[in-house]
């Protein structure tokens, strides 16, 4: 990891804490519905500071993924787990999201709210 990504990653962790957004999103969210979850994840966005992509780029995100219909995606940052919601909600039944995460607890809680909010480990890969 270069000097400059690692100050970057420690400066960000203090202004937004990964832990805190999982915990809010997994506590107010309706279970196994994509859409509860990506509501929670706005709702929480608009009290505390948050990386999510939010509402507006992730409607520009919807746009690409239905215009482009891919079966696969690569995703590289998994972080909260926005971003791979909003995409797997948008593959079809046999699409495959492959999402990278350096960070291994981040991984981990993002891989959790991708399973809250319904979607299966065959949908899904998550690398650490």
């Amino acid at each position: 990891m270069s000097l400059l990504y690692s100050g970057t990653l420690r400066r960000s962790h203090r202004k937004v804490c990964v832990s805190s957004t999982h915990a809010y999103v997994f506590s107010n969210c309706t279970h196994g519905q994509a859409q509860s979850v990506l509501l929670t994840f706005d709702l929480y966005s608009t009290t505390h500071t948050s990386f999510n992509i939010g509402p507006q780029k992730g409607e520009f995100l919807d746009e690409i993924v239905k215009r482009e219909a891919p079966r696969r995606v690569l995703e590289l940052g998994t972080h909260c787990g926005y971003a791979s919601v909003r995409i797997l909600h948008l593959l079809p039944p046999s699409g495959k999201l492959l999402t990278v995460e350096l960070d291994p607890p981040t991984a981990d809680r993002g891989e959790e709210i991708i399973l809250v909010a319904g979607f299966k480990h065959q949908q899904v890969s998550v690398c650490r």
